[in-house]
């Protein structure tokens, strides 16, 4: 939209000394409700109602062209914009209402909506002094800028990509995605790992599928935390360290709103009671498991704190387990398929939960 700009009296003067040498210095811009009838007389908007952010202005020759951002959400209340005033600071005069902008026409302004508007406001400077902005700059960004965010966001059709990766890389290669996943992406990692993963705090409309089905054997810990897409974890060997204890668990899925696939994988404890958990879900967290193997455990799989497992399988695949399932503080296991109702453990544990087997039976 176009806008017309009228000087105020004490503008015009204000736009006198700019032309012998003084800076502009702007203060503040504010959006208005009322009809300024005489803006020459003007020195204040008759109805003002909330001030706009200003970024760093632009400097082209004699004129100083400022980026202005209304945000609707900004408002107090409900009001229709009528025009905009510009306040600078006159060396004599302190702050003056220095110019005034006329909108062609009434645009309504909600506090509910998501509108976002952005003036562009071409003002005369010096030949060697540009504008300066007193005010604070905005720390927003209109629509042109983040319909390109909005758009991956909302995507329905999402590309596909596969990256390998040595198991040494796989790290710094998951620090280095951006949090926000707007793709398909599977990582297929070979070798042998010592140290621990983490995967945290991506979200998005994506899914990612960390693939060990050439060869991944992680002798450690991976932790899912705090994510919101859907995630396959894929033929991943998973081998207990001695360091680890029954606070630990291979698979640690902790805060997550997707749901955590774990397919074919194998997760081999060193033997006993105090050993660790082969998979852990808590927190509102939900995973399932699919044709894995589970020996040598101290848990094989633990859901607390209103999480759910659910496990499928073969019978064989689960053996030599000190615990089955335990559940805890509101967590739930669900056994389907031929798996055995224990997990190849002498027997499961509750407290606070669920555990049903395949018949629909509680155990």
């Amino acid at each position: 939209m176009e806008l017309q700009g009228y000087f105020t009296k004490k503008g015009l003067e204000l736009a006198a000394k700019l032309a012998s040498g003084a800076a502009l210095k702007i203060t503040r811009v504010t959006a208005g409700a009322g009809r300024t009838g005489n803006p020459s007389a003007a020195v204040s908007l008759p109805q003002p109602r909330q001030n706009l952010a200003v970024n760093s202005p632009i400097r082209r020759g004699n004129t100083a062209i400022l980026p202005v951002t209304l945000t609707a959400a900004l408002a107090d209340g409900a009001y229709g914009l009528t025009e905009l005033g510009v306040f600078a600071q006159d060396p004599q005069e302190g702050e003056i209402l220095y110019k005034l902008y006329k909108m062609p026409e009434t645009v309504e302004i909600k506090p509910t909506s998501c509108l976002v508007l952005r003036f562009y406001l071409e003002e005369t400077v010096s030949q060697d002094l540009g504008a300066v902005v007193a005010c604070s700059p905005a720390g927003l960004i209109t629509e042109a800028d983040f319909a390109p965010v909005r758009d991956k966001v909302e995507k329905r059709a999402l590309p596909y990509r596969t990256v390998s990766l040595e198991a040494a890389g796989l790290q710094n290669y998951l620090d280095s995605l951006p949090r926000l996943l707007a793709e398909n992406l599977t990582l297929s990692v070979t070798g042998t790992l010592g140290t621990a993963v983490e995967l945290r705090h991506f979200y998005g409309p994506g899914h990612m599928q960390i693939y060990g089905g050439e060869g991944f054997t992680l002798r450690n810990i991976m932790r899912i935390s705090e994510c919101q897409i859907l995630m396959n974890i894929h033929t991943v060997e998973f081998q207990e360290r001695k360091e680890l204890t029954s606070n630990d668990a291979l698979l640690d899925i902790r805060n997550c709103g997707g749901t955590v696939s774990v397919t074919k994988c194998g997760f081999t404890g060193l033997g006993g009671a105090e050993r660790c958990v082969g998979v852990l879900a808590a927190y509102g967290s939900r995973a399932v498991v699919t044709s894995c193997r589970a020996s040598g455990l101290g848990t094989a799989v633990q859901a607390s704190r209103g999480s759910a497992i659910t496990i499928d399988g073969d019978l064989s695949g689960y053996a030599d387990n000190a615990v089955g399932a335990h559940v805890w503080h509101g967590g739930m296991v669900l056994l389907t398929s031929p798996v055995p109702d224990t997990l190849g453990a002498p027997a499961n544990r509750k407290y606070g939960g669920l555990i049903v087997n395949t018949k629909g039976e509680i155990v």
